[in-house]
């Protein structure tokens, strides 16, 4: 539903509007500079709310999805990404409904990568543990702002809990980006048609599991 809206403008630039009647929707720029100018207002306060760390945790996180989209796309050696994207606790290394061997067969091909097999063994396997010692760089002015003293003020016993679903959101940005490219990636990561490799190497778990089973009955 549209209201009407008046509106005043300068007599010089209604004498040259004159000209362009029946040309221009005049109604619809005007929404458009109206809706930009709010949008600008609304950027501003963002902004000065990021300063001063007074961001609600949705304001946080909305921020963290978009700087993951773009840390992932523009500044993230493929290595990190992998290991962003993989160990954080709510993805497939973390997932119960795979076999424990089905992840060590993951793992054990991903740790050919010499790049990642140092992320890996750095940070034990923990994304969390990376994100503390990188923060500077991802996100890190966001999630600054739930961590410490001020945090702890500001945010009482939730301010953790904050800390770390700000993470999650840049991750879940990230691993947007990360699904798309994933199966090309660990082809250029690994330098083989990593698909049929982990196939096999499943397999060969499964086989041994079976034998094992077997073996202890």
């Amino acid at each position: 539903m549209a209201k009407r809206l008046s509106i005043t403008i300068p007599d010089g630039l209604s004498e040259k509007l004159d000209s362009y009647r029946g040309k221009i929707n005049i109604s619809s720029i005007c929404s458009q500079a109206i809706e930009r100018e709010i949008n600008q207002i609304k950027d501003y306060v963002l902004v000065a709310k990021k300063r001063f760390y007074i961001l609600t945790i949705n304001e946080a996180c909305n921020i963290a999805y978009e700087l993951g989209k773009e840390w992932a796309a523009k500044e993230s050696e493929l290595e990190e990404l992998a290991f962003v994207c993989e160990f954080n606790e709510n993805n497939f290394f973390s997932n119960r409904t795979y076999p424990d061997f089905v992840r060590d067969a993951v793992l054990e091909l991903l740790m050919e990568n010499e790049k990642f097999e140092k992320l890996y063994n750095d940070y034990n396997g923990s994304v969390y543990d990376y994100f503390s010692t990188n923060a500077s760089f991802m996100a890190g002015d966001i999630i600054a702002g739930f961590m410490g003293k001020d945090g702890k003020e500001l945010y009482g016993e939730y301010a953790t809990d904050y800390e770390l679903k700000t993470i999650d959101c840049f991750i879940e940005g990230a691993r947007l980006i990360w699904n798309e490219i994933k199966e090309a990636a660990l082809v250029r990561m690994l330098g083989r048609k990593t698909t049929e490799e982990l196939k096999e190497k499943i397999k060969e778990n499964v086989v041994k599991e079976i034998i094992n089973t077997k073996e202890s009955d």
